[in-house]
Parts: C-alpha cells; structure tokens; sequence
C-alpha cells in the first residue's frame, strides 16, 4: 500500500472496548444504575467467543498508528479498533485475560465513503465503552469526514450501537456520566450540536 503523509494526528485514547452491528440496543453486561439495565462487565455472562490472535490489517503500513488503537480496560481485557485495508469499514476484536486469546473481528460499519479519517478517540466509564470515528473521500489526507460515527457498547461487548451521521463535520468530544437511567454519553460537535446514548434508551439528538 502507498504510504500516506499523516496530516493531522487526532488519535485520543483513554480507556476501551468492543462488538456488533450498526444501530441497535444496549450491550449485554452486570450492573450500573439500579433504575438502568446493567452495564458493568460479568465474566459469568460473558457470551463472546475468544478464538483469535490479534489482527494485523491495517489501511496503512507506513502510518498504522493513525488508523487503528488498542487500548486496556480496567478489568484486564483489550479492545482493538480499526480501519480495513479497503479503507471503508471500522472493525472491532477484544481479549480476555481470562481466555488468553481474541474474539474474531467483526465489522462495526461499513461505509459508503472510500477512505477513513485519521484518529480513532476511545473513552470508557462505568462499564460503557465509547468511540469516536470518521470517514469521507481523502479524508486521510486532510479532506473533512462525511460520514461521522458515535459508537457505544456495554459488558461483554457482542453489541454495539452505531450513530453514522452524513455530511457532517464530525464529533469533537465525547463524555459519560451518571444519569437516572444508566451511564449517559454524550458526543458533542460544532456549532453546539450533540448527541446522547444511554443502554436503556440508545441514542438521541444528533447534528
């Protein structure tokens, strides 16, 4: 694959997850807020498969650092998120420490745009994983996104929630905090947009 100059560098990386499909409910998992549905992670009820090694694709071999992040979560798994080769798919893995090994990757969106954005931001707060991710045409060369993503997954990670929003300028900043029925996040972009996802209810609001 031809190197690409990285232009921007807007990888932020706190703590992670991940599994799933685009839309949808809440992720399975063990307990937050008592009027919520549970988002802690159980290793008792954990339903995913660990069967894999880690994935080695990457959209670009001379900046891979810029399109993929793997980061750990409290209780000792890892989640690895990710750019294809082909440059239109966000894909997903986690480890367990428990198992020793990964769960096959799985798309999490597939998009209609040709080329992914530099950066892929990660939080994770009571149990609830969060991501931030971008694509549009030669937006891995400074081009802006058009095709915006919120992410949010819970507990042994199977699911996942996918915001996709076109012809946007893309998510900023995202936060999670305690709310009356569960962990709350928040994805907020310019011009004071925002868009909220809590298990019980998934998403709402956007640009």
């Amino acid at each position: 694959m031809t190197a690409r100059r990285p232009l921007v560098l807007a990888v932020v990386v706190l703590l992670l997850p991940l599994v799933g499909c685009d839309g949808g409910g809440g992720g399975g998992g063990g307990g937050a807020d008592a009027e919520g549905p549970a988002t802690v992670y159980d290793p008792a009820r954990d339903t995913s498969v660990y069967d894999d090694a880690p994935s080695t694709e990457t959209f670009d071999d001379a900046f891979r650092e810029d399109y993929e992040t793997q980061v750990s979560l409290p209780d000792g798994r890892k989640v690895r998120l990710w750019y294809s080769a082909s440059g239109d798919r966000l894909l997903e893995q986690h480890y367990s420490p428990r198992e020793g090994a990964w769960t096959t990757p799985v798309v999490l969106h597939r998009s209609e745009e040709p080329d992914p954005c530099q950066g892929i931001e990660v939080t994770e707060e009571d149990g609830v994983v969060a991501v931030i991710a971008d694509f549009g045409l030669y937006c891995y060369d400074g081009d802006p996104p058009s095709d915006s993503l919120a992410l949010a997954a819970t507990g042994d990670l199977t699911t996942w929630d996918v915001d996709s929003t076109l012809g946007f300028d893309g998510w900023q900043a995202m936060t999670i905090e305690p709310a009356a029925d569960g962990p709350l996040v928040t994805w907020d972009g310019p011009e004071g947009t925002s868009l909220t996802w809590t298990a019980a209810s998934g998403f709402a609001g956007g640009a």
